[in-house]
């Protein structure tokens, strides 16, 4: 591997035009880098100078800068709403020293399969900010499924309307610090005596990600009283590789069973 080359632009034009170059690539938290190719990488554009580590709020809409750390952006979401699934996911997400390194454009970058940030990212009709060949606002989702949405460009921040959510969030660890075999993201919102939506999102299943439809449909508009959290597990649909020592029906089994106690959590239900 030949000596790789650093970067320390000042502005985000810079940065940039750097990353356009063949074999340049950001660098922000750095934690992802040995998980890329780095016998083709040639330099590292260091972020940190750059105007991206921020978090605010205006209007219902939550702003929040690509090199904010987890923990910085935990901590401020959780000041504003202690019910916020982004919060929770990223409290929770890796180890302290990881946290306190890890940032949000990085992560949502490279959308590693034990994601704790893109699940509730597009459970919450996320928007990321982009820059370079592809500028401008676009889906979460969309930014996930199209690869042509991701070259050339780079990420400088992530932004969400703050609604009033009840929430569950889980992950699948053998420990603490472990990386999730799936993470669980339910969002609910009741009226008058019923669901008025919800939305449930699987991570580190076939297709890196799938929305339960049918769970979503199973319940939408339906009185808290009858629902049936035993019920709604029949309409689990997702699929998974064998990981960690657990088998494809294994891990749905698992997603079944967290989907029921998230269900009657969020009904207000011991489970």
């Amino acid at each position: 591997m030949s000596e790789l080359q650093w970067f320390f632009p000042d502005t985000i034009e810079e940065a940039v035009e750097l990353i356009g170059r063949d074999g340049v690539i950001p660098h922000g938290g750095g934690t992802g880098i040995l998980r890329g190719n780095l016998k083709k990488t040639r330099g590292l554009v260091d972020l940190s100078r750059l105007p991206l580590r921020y978090h605010r709020k205006r209007g219902d809409m939550v702003e929040i800068g690509a090199c904010t750390t987890f923990a910085d952006a935990a901590a401020y979401l959780w000041s504003l709403d202690r019910e916020c699934i982004l919060a929770k996911a990223l409290g929770s997400a890796a180890s302290t020293p990881l946290r306190n390194r890890i940032t949000l454009g990085g992560s949502t970058s490279l959308f590693p399969v034990w994601s704790d940030l893109v699940g509730p990212l597009i459970a919450l009709g996320a928007e990321v900010e982009l820059t370079g060949t592809n500028p401008g606002l676009f889906p979460v989702v969309r930014y996930v499924d199209e690869k042509e949405l991701r070259k050339g460009t780079l990420i400088t921040g992530l932004r969400f309307r703050m609604d009033s959510w009840a929430s569950f969030y889980y992950r699948e660890t053998r420990t603490f610090a472990d990386h999730p075999a799936f993470t669980l993201t339910l969002l609910c919102r009741k009226k008058g005596g019923r669901i008025a939506e919800l939305r449930a999102l699987v991570t580190g299943c076939t297709g890196r990600y799938r929305r339960l439809a049918q769970v979503e449909e199973a319940l939408s508009g339906v009185e808290l009283d009858s629902v049936d959290p035993r019920e709604v597990v029949e309409a689990v649909d997702v699929g998974f590789a064998a990981k960690n020592f657990m088998s494809p029906d294994y891990l749905k089994y698992l997603v079944s069973v967290q989907v029921e106690r998230g269900i009657a959590g969020l009904m207000g239900r011991q489970q």
